[in-house]
């Protein structure tokens, strides 16, 4: 099992970099706010990609890490550091994108759009934070009730799985929005916004289906 989890996710780096090579060539995405979601998103995938990696390729040497760290599982929380962040990267995605829709005279005024670079850059400390927040709690409620372990485990699913689930409420929006527009013509921006959005709902499926699964 650890040799095919290794060997899918090393697949999975590699599409992701070539996904990432197209991604900054692109002319039609530069100087767009939704490149930088592309990125994020990649790099999220990457970042995934690797732990899992190190994690399933170097099993004899995860143990001994996780001892010296007297219970903490630090390579456990590596790998969700990239899974934690890529929810994130969704909702702010999903925000953006509503801007685009459902706003658009406002999307190009928008603070938050233009400074989505630096907000999916701080998603990656905001997932460092939820991860070893996470992590510290399972340690300390290791040695008490089960009780306490319980909501600890609750309190994971909320962290880990809110911010995702919480993006499908203006992708469920921007949806709406894009079915009402579907009779009339659509300008060049508009189409390009359209493609965006279908792009980014289809992936958001696709991993809230992989979490419901999990």
């Amino acid at each position: 099992m650890g040799i095919s989890i290794a060997t899918i996710s090393s697949a999975v780096m590699v599409m992701n970099i070539l996904h990432m090579v197209i991604i900054t060539k692109m002319p039609s995405l530069r100087g767009r706010p939704y490149r930088w979601v592309l990125i994020h998103i990649a790099l999220a995938d990457i970042g995934t990609a690797l732990t899992l990696i190190a994690v399933y390729s170097c099993m004899p040497i995860v143990p001994v890490i996780n001892k010296l760290a007297r219970g903490v599982r630090p390579a456990l929380a590596l790998v969700h550091w990239p899974q934690y962040t890529s929810h994130w990267i969704f909702l702010f995605a999903s925000i953006e994108q509503y801007y685009g829709i459902c706003k658009p005279l406002r999307h190009s005024a928008s603070c938050f759009v233009q400074k989505i670079n630096w907000v999916m850059t701080l998603t990656w400390p905001l997932g460092l934070c939820c991860t070893v927040s996470i992590a510290a709690l399972r340690y300390v409620s290791a040695s008490h009730s089960a009780t306490l372990r319980t909501g600890v485990l609750i309190a994971d699913l909320i962290v880990r799985y809110a911010p995702l689930f919480l993006a499908g409420i203006p992708l469920t929006l921007i949806l709406k929005n894009l079915r009402q527009k579907r009779e009339r013509s659509l300008t060049r921006r508009e189409k390009e916004l359209r493609r965006s959005s279908v792009y980014l709902i289809i992936i958001h499926s696709i991993f809230i289906t992989l979490s419901l699964i999990d």
